[in-house]
């Protein structure tokens, strides 16, 4: 931004806040106010290809996801190199998920192949076509979902997963002939329809090969080649059930998964005569290395799967083959399911959001380590609050807007700040102790990578260190932690305290070491998860799985256990909250032995025992948190209903009755209530119909500064936003910060609130 722009800019504002000095301030009405997207895109990838003019091809993948970059973009999107775009209107389905599992450019046209039935309301049964604009069907479809499509002599052809109960049996590999599609399926089998399924298909030395099994070889697979016109070999079947394959320096190669162990990789080359198995060495002991991806590029052959190798015992996903020698690439921390050279670059796209401490976000580069396409939020928010009277998130992200923090941050106003080199693992909690820093979770390394998983970590103003020796083993889980009696107090899932010896499942740390919460009688002896806690007066409730000492509820007064706990049968609980002064509790449960106590999700303590808040959320709600706020007591979660009907995943107690908070399926995991609403974290794409990625607000769109009020303030907390070109300043959602943003947003807060 010029000098002389950025000095217009402030002569317009403090022209503006000195006109706004004679008006009265008020409030606004509320909406989900978006915070930044995904690195990425928010669920998995399974199809990738290039296409447009030559050095500035678009990247365009589909999957299963809903979400990409800042954008809404429902299982189809393009990558430009700078931003994300939707590709048309959503991909929708009758009957399950929609996914996209393949993609080709055929007529200068991108196609999507897979299982759904309408795309942005069009019928097109399985397969599509995006001409630049709109989508458009293939004559009717295909009879069941779609493997792969590929490009052969000109043509379009296109392979079928086998029939279900759903679908209707037929052919496996099929022709587009312009107006229809055409068996061409290989013949000699013992379907009269051909094959029931057909997998991997390619070019290779001027014929489609393609991998399919038939009726009578369920168990085996078989290869084919096709000129055009008719089907030759190889035809033996690879000791591998094949999912794909590839073509590479003048040879063909195959990969997929056994179902039985072995000490080699999954991919074999065509000889001319038998399928040979890479001399790439053997993998320790048997395992069964499915292959996902083949991809020929830059004179190698990259392989994408999960297996070992002996030398480090490290799983990898990526490996590189020259025709002589394997390359090992930086694992990502989840699988990898398609590759492509996009720009001269390899891309992958699966269902990981890291490698290492390298946010990514499905979709990602390897260029010198992988690099995420944009910027964003990529893990789940586990828990937002205020620590001290400053902001804090925990979770199991790498990157939270963009910034490289891993599992815990704090936030100035205008950035997020880490500690450290940040904390590997899911971090649940947080709080002060003693001037300190204090985290816990599961498979947390406060020390350092490779250290013990003490899942409680203190930092010590440099680096985090264990705590105490920590709590439990690798396999523990720490949900929360609270303060009590000048001590701190854990809950979680373990059984043993390292250094100290038995507890169960809560836990207390003096300052100087941890100890089992003991009662006058000795140890108390919880058999279940402890899921959460709240302070109650001056007492602890502790809710969770347990039924001993008391069920699913008890309270813990420094002395004593009281049992709180309820009758009939259920399962979890998963939040606690004191509102207006009552104590609630919620989760996974209900009553059925009495029909006038039906404690549907939600229940209120009435000082002798739990009683009915309104009709309760329908039958197995799974309420995951809960807040009290000015709006009324707020509760997230799945299954939730209201006199029966299925509702978003928000809801509303009133006092009176309750109601959807129009929040849509969004998974929020955390809520904390501000003066001027709400913000929530959890695992979700779109809130309220607003792409924010795990990251969202509630307040009136002029309160920047959350306050709850509309003033001065906010003119100038706005300017902040933009000046640092942060995409909360993105006033007109073009995808860009810039001028008009800023005349924009000056010409509605000049006008005030309606």
């Amino acid at each position: 931004m010029l000098s002389a722009t950025r000095g217009l800019i402030v002569v317009a504002a403090l022209s503006a806040a000195a006109w706004s000095g004679t008006r009265a301030l008020g409030q606004c009405d509320r909406e989900w106010i978006p915070w930044q997207g995904v690195p990425g895109v928010d669920g998995r990838v399974y199809a990738m290809c290039s296409h447009g003019p030559a050095g500035s091809e678009s990247l365009f993948v589909g999957g299963r996801f809903t979400v990409a970059g800042d954008q809404a973009a429902a299982g189809v999107a393009r990558w430009d190199g700078e931003r994300w775009h939707a590709v048309g209107g959503s991909l929708t389905i009758e009957l399950g998920t929609p996914n996209v599992s393949s993609m080709a450019v055929f007529q200068d046209q991108v196609v999507i192949a897979g299982q759904f039935d309408f795309a942005d309301g069009l019928p097109v049964s399985h397969i599509a076509r995006w001409n630049g604009t709109s989508w458009q069907p293939f004559g009717a479809g295909l009879p069941r979902r779609a493997a792969e499509v590929a490009v052969y002599g000109g043509d379009l052809y296109a392979t079928m997963s086998g029939a279900t109960i759903y679908d209707p049996p037929g052919p496996g590999i099929v022709r587009w002939n312009g107006a229809t599609w055409e068996d061409v399926a290989p013949p000699g089998t013992l379907d009269p329809d051909g094959v029931i399924a057909a997998t991997g298909m390619t070019v290779h030395d001027g014929r489609l090969y393609v991998a399919y099994r038939a009726q009578d070889e369920l168990q085996f697979t078989r290869i084919a080649s096709w000129d055009g016109e008719s089907w030759t070999g190889p035809g033996v079947a690879p000791d591998i059930n094949v999912l794909h394959l590839a073509s590479h320096a003048g040879a063909l190669y195959c990969g997929g998964t056994r179902t039985t162990p072995s000490v080699h990789v999954n991919v074999r080359r065509w000889t001319g005569s038998e399928w040979a198995t890479l001399p790439i060495g053997l993998l320790p002991g048997n395992r069964h290395c499915p292959v996902y991806a083949l991809c020929s590029m830059g004179g190698q052959l990259w392989i994408a799967g999960d297996f070992s190798l002996i030398t480090t015992g490290w799983l990898f996903d990526l490996l590189m083959w020259n025709g002589s020698q394997l390359a090992v690439y930086p694992p990502v921390n989840r699988d990898i399911y398609s590759l492509t050279a996009h720009r001269g670059l390899l891309h992958a796209g699966g269902s990981f959001d890291a490698s290492g401490s390298t946010a990514l976000g499905a979709v990602a580069v390897y260029d010198n380590g992988w690099q995420a396409l944009g910027a964003g939020t990529n893990g789940t928010v586990q828990k937002i609050k205020r620590i001290a009277g400053d902001l804090f998130c925990t979770g199991s992200f790498e990157s939270i807007m963009g910034t490289p923090i891993a599992g815990i941050a704090t936030w100035d106003g205008r950035r997020w700040h880490g500690f450290g080199t940040g904390l590997a693992g899911v971090t649940t909690d947080a709080t002060m102790y003693d001037g300190s820093l204090v985290a816990v979770g599961y498979r947390l390394h406060p020390s350092a990578p490779g250290s013990p998983r003490a899942n409680v970590g203190c930092f010590n103003g440099t680096s985090w260190v264990a705590m105490g020796g920590g709590v439990g083993t690798a396999s523990s889980y720490v949900w929360q932690v609270e303060h009590f009696e000048n001590d701190l107090v854990v809950c979680g899932r373990f059984t043993q305290l390292p250094g100290v010896g038995p507890a169960t499942n809560i836990a207390r740390w003096n300052g100087l070491q941890w100890s089992p919460l003991v009662a006058q009688n000795g140890p108390v002896v919880v058999n279940g998860d402890v899921m959460t806690m709240v302070r109650y007066g001056s007492d602890l409730i502790f809710a969770g799985a347990f039924t001993q000492p008391s069920r699913l509820v008890g309270r813990f007064d420094g002395a004593t256990w009281h049992p709180m706990g309820m009758s009939g049968r259920g399962g979890w609980m998963f939040a606690l909250c004191v509102h207006e002064g009552d104590l609630y509790v919620a989760g996974n449960f209900w009553e059925e032995d009495d029909e006038e106590r039906q404690l549907q999700g939600v229940a209120r303590w009435n000082g002798a025992d739990w009683e009915n808040v309104g009709s309760g959320l329908g039958r197995m709600p799974e309420v995951l948190t809960m807040a009290s706020t000015t709006d009324g007591l707020i509760v997230t979660g799945l299954n939730l209903r209201i006199n029966g009907e299925l509702i978003g995943g928000m809801a509303r107690w009133d006092g009176q009755q309750w109601t959807d908070f129009g929040a849509g399926s969004a998974l929020i995991r955390t809520i904390l209530p501000e003066p001027g609403g709400m913000l929530v974290g959890g695992d979700f794409g779109v809130i309220g119909g607003v792409v924010s990625a795990k990251l969202a607000e509630y307040r009136a769109p002029l309160d920047i500064d959350r306050d709850g009020a509309f003033s001065v303030s906010d003119l100038f907390a706005y300017m902040a936003l933009w000046f640092d070109a942060d995409a909360r300043a993105d006033w007109n959602r073009s995808g860009e910060v810039d001028i008009n943003d800023l005349f924009e947003f000056f010409a509605v807060w000049l006008a005030g609130c309606p």
